[in-house]
């Protein structure tokens, strides 16, 4: 009869070792970060419309891990040469490193807006087309997911499957807007 040791043995390093470190991480990073900086990094992954395997916690330990690193590094630069332009450098490495995943999520946030800017003007006009042709403005929206590409396809999926679950259309439509953060969005939704 095998022992607990023997079991944890067989399991893979990283089941034993990484993922509770990773546990740990993403539980300090959650308790010592503002809420204030939470509800922004959060926004920012929204914009970027990035999937559940970026969740928040995950966020927060790659800052802390990138940060800790970023630190090292700069002590190691300023321990070769302690000077005051070397501690600003490596002040600016640390801190570079810390937020990179911010920069990143804001990068990757402004290029799918741009995405969705782009093809918005060609789902409006077939989406005017499918309800002039006599479909419900649900099944418009469905067609216009359906031949769609990019992320305003995989939104417009999102707000279909959102009404299926229950939620009104007017707050799929709501909750797409503050996903986006598009202008012609709004005045869409609004209209």
């Amino acid at each position: 009869v095998p022992n607990l040791r023997q079991i944890k043995l067989t399991q893979a390093t990283t089941t034993r070792v990484a993922q509770p470190l990773s546990d740990w991480l993403t539980k300090t990073a959650r308790r010592i970060t503002p809420a204030q900086m939470l509800k922004g990094l959060e926004e920012r992954r929204n914009l970027a419309g990035s999937d559940s395997a970026w969740t928040i916690e995950r966020l927060l330990a790659a800052k802390l891990v990138l940060g800790g690193i970023g630190a090292t590094l700069a002590l190691a630069v300023f321990a070769s040469n302690p000077s005051l332009p070397m501690l600003v450098v490596g002040a600016v490495f640390a801190f570079g490193a810390f937020f990179a995943p911010d920069m990143l999520l804001g990068a990757r946030g402004r290029e799918r807006q741009s995405s969705i800017e782009r093809a918005f003007p060609g789902v409006l006009d077939q989406l005017t087309i499918c309800v002039e042709a006599g479909l419900g403005v649900d099944a418009a929206l469905a067609r216009a997911a359906r031949s769609g590409k990019g992320p305003l396809a995989e939104e417009l999926s999102r707000v279909l499957q959102d009404v299926q679950l229950g939620v009104s259309r007017q707050a799929a439509l709501e909750a797409m807007v503050k996903r986006t953060d598009v202008a012609d969005i709004r005045h869409f939704v609004v209209a």
